[in-house]
């Protein structure tokens, strides 16, 4: 144990003073003095000693032992207070630095969303940040769960590229780092009160998605909301 390692025995040497074991008990020193006041420190601490408890020599003695006692204590507290100190830089040491933001959300293009799915394919620690992301998006059941996923992280030029099974000459999402990721961390359940979230469901909604996509785009075009179709994030249902 590094801290207070010597109070135990600097206690026992007080205790142990001459003038110590020359006091009465307590109630004795009462019937002899009065009772001791119970707050507050007495100006003359011999006064509460039975006469001739400490003569001259005595107590030039037992201040010379007290002031030994609280120059070692005083070396014990800054033995303390180096070990702290060493303590709190290794805890420094050992602690992860500050991680960089988890994913530039929403992923502006194809290009931009290969890129990332690489980063995804060699580093774990960006597997775990994508999966706690997608975690902390949330949603009331599998389907919104889902839907706020996606276009939360991905816009039209992505999600007309893929279908989940690369049908119509298009990429396969299911395949993907992202989309694996995805169903991981929507199965898994933070506590029992939330909706339970299968793989069925996530691909049924992902697939209606990604099947909807363009026809959402070309609508969202038509009203004049160009920046909506870029952006599919910001829907009124989100």
């Amino acid at each position: 144990m590094l801290f207070f390692s010597g109070s135990r025995s600097v206690s026992r040497e007080f205790e142990e003073l001459p003038w110590r074991r020359s006091l009465s008990p307590r109630h004795s020193t009462q019937q002899a003095h009065g009772p001791v006041p119970s707050a507050g420190r007495p100006r003359d601490i011999t006064a509460h000693m039975p006469p001739g408890a400490i003569s001259g020599p005595q107590w030039t003695d037992f201040m010379m032992q007290v002031l030994r006692m609280l120059h070692t204590l005083k070396q014990r507290q800054q033995q303390q207070s180096e070990q702290l100190a060493l303590l709190a830089n290794m805890l420094d040491s050992v602690l992860p630095a500050p991680t960089e933001s988890l994913v530039v959300a929403p992923l502006k293009d194809l290009e931009e969303f290969l890129a990332y799915e690489k980063v995804l394919a060699a580093s774990d620690e960006k597997k775990l940040q994508l999966k706690r992301y997608i975690k902390i998006i949330g949603g009331d059941d599998a389907k919104e769960k889902t839907s706020r996923i996606l276009k939360k992280l991905l816009t039209y030029d992505i999600g007309v590229a893929f279908t989940w099974y690369g049908t119509k000459d298009k990429r396969r999402f299911c395949d993907l780092q992202f989309c694996q990721l995805m169903c991981g961390g929507l199965t898994e359940q933070q506590n029992k009160n939330e909706a339970e979230v299968t793989l069925k469901d996530i691909e049924k909604t992902t697939m209606t998605w990604l099947a909807t996509m363009p026809k959402s785009a070309w609508t969202t075009a038509r009203k004049g909301g160009a920046a909506q179709m870029a952006h599919p994030e910001e829907d009124e249902d989100d």
